[in-house]
């Protein structure tokens, strides 16, 4: 070890220089650190045997410690493999006061100034139909088409269904309006169609004095359970009565989010 004005060189035996300990208490490493066994940073009597702990880094004080990543901009610890692949991390963004979560290289949560949080990746979707879905003929049943996302978080819709991407609690929501409702119909059946179970709400006729042209709104709102993998779509069924002039209208929506 050489010392020049309160700056001490660490060496290596071969002359080269590992590291430089600056008058300020400051270490500066002239190449990378490999540690090999675990690093105890020790506060007053708080004093245990390194070979009792299987983390590599331990702080500990008699009240408070902590470790600061210090930095003009971005602030961040990794979570990787050896070949720092599919890497996890934690980063503080200066340029925002944004507190960010990844998750194997994507953001996956990010807590903002106001401390509001958003997840990105989390599953949610909004779909609306394209066009009117006319005349549904009847004694059968019509699959709603719902052509039109306003969005598709995570990317779990698709063809009329959505399709749950993890196991969980799932908010379902489908607001249909109909119109040309036949008078001579006994009635009209209206589903939510999950893996695990169904969901239905009828509509009947009898006590209507005529066609009902207007329209009607119908409504499914549930809180249900999805494995990964199950699906949910949304269905109409007219009995073997009436005329074919059912309308589903544009203005209706299916939607649903992931919960817990």
């Amino acid at each position: 070890m050489t010392s020049t004005l309160g700056i001490k060189k660490i060496q290596h035996p071969n002359g080269t220089n590992i590291a430089t300990l600056n008058s300020n208490g400051s270490i500066a490493f002239a190449g990378a650190l490999t540690v090999n066994d675990p690093i105890q940073i020790l506060n007053g009597s708080n004093v245990r045997a390194a070979s009792s702990d299987a983390d590599d880094l331990i702080v500990e004080g008699p009240v408070d410690c902590g470790i600061s990543i210090l930095s003009a901009t971005t602030g961040r610890i990794y979570f990787g493999d050896a070949a720092n692949d599919d890497a996890g991390s934690i980063r503080y963004v200066h340029s925002d006061d944004s507190m960010r979560f990844e998750t194997n290289d994507v953001e996956a949560m990010r807590i903002s100034s106001i401390g509001a949080i958003t997840k990105p990746l989390q599953p949610a979707f909004l779909a609306r139909p394209a066009s009117r879905q006319a005349n549904l003929a009847i004694n059968t049943t019509h699959t709603v088409a719902f052509g039109s996302e306003v969005f598709d978080q995570n990317g779990d819709f698709a063809s009329n269904t959505f399709t749950a991407p993890v196991t969980g609690k799932y908010q379902l929501n489908v607001q249909l309006l109909v119109q040309q409702m036949d008078l001579d119909s006994d009635y009209y059946f209206f589903q939510l169609l999950t893996s695990n179970r169904d969901f239905h709400v009828y509509y009947d006729n009898n006590d209507k004095q005529a066609d009902n042209s207007n329209g009607d709104g119908q409504q499914i709102i549930v809180l249900t359970d999805m494995d990964a993998g199950d699906t949910a779509y949304v269905r109409i069924g007219t009995p073997n009565s009436g005329a074919a002039q059912m309308d589903v209208e544009t203005s209706s929506a299916f939607s649903g989010y992931l919960v817990c």
